[in-house]
């Protein structure tokens, strides 16, 4: 056919073509002729529109964009519905690997439009089960605007964009997308689609005699939730109360109630009933979170006075219940007092702050504050002694560090391990003095040089986070681009079928997209070890291209363009 006399099928799945492939594909027309004939159509306008091959369309044209002329096209020319023209770019985009996974969505939705089933489509695109077909039609026909963009640029992930799609409303589907953008993943994303509900998987009561009905997602995207979620809460209630009669009944504690609310912390500091005590003996409260049926207990309150006699007339108290101990502005006054001395004392004497700088790192480790902490905090959770996150390089430095102060005994270490990863603590508040004493005898640059070694060595902190999925904190990604930790973490990482095992099915299709391999690689195994298998195939590979995980990562640094 005359190259004018084609034209662009509406029937066409694709609408992203990548130019510099077109230019290679004009260049192989020019040089050896098209090879495989294209296939179309007649339109209403006397144009044969091309239902698969419009990449060679669009070679030609260039070609005669570049001014060569009398350009033609080889075209199998069929009478097509449009369905089977769907099917046909469908399946041939497919078999080349050529589209986006918004097209391949938008492509299986237009087929279920047009007719075909979705066992059919299941066929035609060669999975094992109808669960991706239908999550792809939901993507296409439920993803809002923005969230159609974000999948259709890669900024999240298909996996991701299954979950999003499942929610209700422009704002909701947002406040998802928000959280997939800074490095959610999508079981995190099914967690806040269902935040509000009654998870079952919170009730302590018998759920199949309960008789309460349960909303399941055909496929697992989100958690199954009760659909009469007060209901629900009624039986969450009888079983807390139950097991608070049981506790009374032992009568170990003082007091025990059952309490209601959205915030465990929240609701029982603004009860007028209880106060937070550090010290025992205190109650045992039994509390059921009205928001997500979780019950939670907590054994670190004591009755207010104004409360004790309705509790105990209650039976939820024993008489002789605590109600009053010494007030916690007391001890804080204290503290204020001792604050204020010592940090005035302390002004004019330069070269003792920098003593104590690395006082207060070596000792800092310890949670007993008789040690002399001087405020430097270090994570009592985990701790500077975890071989694994000392490099070797600063296990060197830990370990000429540790010959300078060495004398002052380590506890909660082996021996074996003390010098190679260098957790330098004392013991007692006498070894505090020993090592206030030897370093008072170091130089300012001896003193730099360990302040260096051992904020290297507590540097990165993840545990003050409620949660470990958390990304790591903005300052962590300033000081990786600036020290040039990117590079160290490209070089460090490699997929391994031990990493692999950490991920679940929809995670594992995800990783493929995000590392270039497509989804179709994976997508169609019936384990989750032959998926591992395929994508560590390709380990190398992508180890020799640099290649790291949306996880690993360290987030991009978001810049203020307002500012220099």
């Amino acid at each position: 056919m005359p190259l004018g006399q084609t034209a662009r099928s509406g029937c066409n799945v694709r609408s992203h073509y990548d130019p510099a492939a077109i230019e290679e594909l004009a260049a192989s027309l020019k040089a050896e002729g098209q090879i495989e004939n294209a296939t179309g159509r007649w339109n209403a306008d006397g144009q044969v529109e091309i239902v698969a091959g419009e990449s060679r369309r669009r070679a030609q044209l260039l070609r005669q964009e570049n001014g060569e002329t009398a350009l033609t096209l080889l075209v199998n020319i069929r009478d097509l519905t449009d369905a089977e023209a769907l099917s046909i770019s469908a399946t041939e985009n497919m078999r080349r690997r050529s589209m986006t996974a918004l097209e391949e969505c938008e492509a299986m939705q237009r087929l279920n439009a047009a007719g075909r089933s979705i066992e059919e489509i299941q066929a035609m695109f060669g999975f094992k089960t109808a669960q991706p077909v239908a999550d792809r039609i939901l993507v296409a026909k439920n993803l809002l605007t923005a969230t159609r963009e974000a999948l259709d640029n890669g900024q999240v992930s298909l996996a991701s964009a299954m979950v999003i799609a499942r929610a209700t409303g422009a704002q909701l589907q947002q406040e998802l997308l928000n959280w997939a953008q800074r490095g959610h993943s999508a079981k995190k994303l099914g967690e806040l689609l269902t935040d509000g509900q009654f998870l079952v998987e919170h009730a302590r009561f018998n759920v199949e005699k309960s008789g309460l009905a349960v909303r399941r997602d055909l496929f697992d995207a989100f958690p199954p939730y009760f659909e009469d979620k007060n209901g629900a809460l009624q039986k969450q209630l009888e079983w807390a109360n139950a097991q608070a009669e049981k506790a009374r009944a032992k009568g170990k504690h003082q007091f025990v109630a059952v309490e209601t609310g959205t915030s465990l912390w929240g609701s029982l500091d603004s009860n007028k009933k209880y106060e937070y005590s550090y010290t025992a003996p205190t109650g045992l409260i039994y509390f059921v979170n009205t928001s997500s049926g979780k019950v939670e207990t907590s054994e670190k309150y004591r009755l207010k006075a104004s409360a004790k006699a309705a509790a105990v007339a209650t039976g939820q108290a024993a008489p002789d219940a605590p109600v009053r101990a010494m007030p916690e502005s007391a001890f804080l006054e204290a503290h204020h007092y001792r604050a204020r001395a010592l940090r005035e004392s302390l002004l004019g004497h330069p070269h003792l702050g920098l003593i104590l700088a690395v006082h207060g790192l070596i000792m800092g480790g310890s949670a007993n504050g008789s040690e002399g902490r001087t405020g430097v905090r270090l994570s009592t959770e985990v701790p500077v002694a975890e071989p694994a996150l000392i490099p070797t390089l600063l296990a060197e430095r830990l370990d000429q560090l540790q010959a300078r102060v060495q004398g002052i005994p380590n506890r909660g270490v082996d021996a074996a391990s003390t010098v190679r990863v260098g957790h330098l603590r004392g013991g007692v508040e006498a070894d505090s003095v020993k090592l206030f004493e030897r370093l008072a005898t170091w130089t300012q640059t001896e003193l730099l040089d360990a302040l260096n070694t051992l904020t290297a060595a507590v540097t990165y902190d993840w545990v003050h986070y409620s949660m470990a999925e958390h990304p790591a904190a903005p300052l962590y990604s300033i000081l990786a681009a600036q020290t040039g930790a990117n590079t160290a973490l490209a070089r460090d990482f490699k997929l391994t079928d031990e990493w692999l095992k950490r991920y679940p099915r929809h995670e594992l299709i995800a990783l493929a997209e995000e590392a270039g391999l497509g989804r179709a690689l994976v997508e169609d195994c019936s384990t989750l070890k032959e998926m591992r298998a395929r994508i560590l195939e390709h380990a190398d590979a992508l180890h020799r291209e640099g290649f790291v995980p949306r996880i690993v990562q360290f987030p991009a640094v978001q810049q203020d363009r307002g500012t220099q």
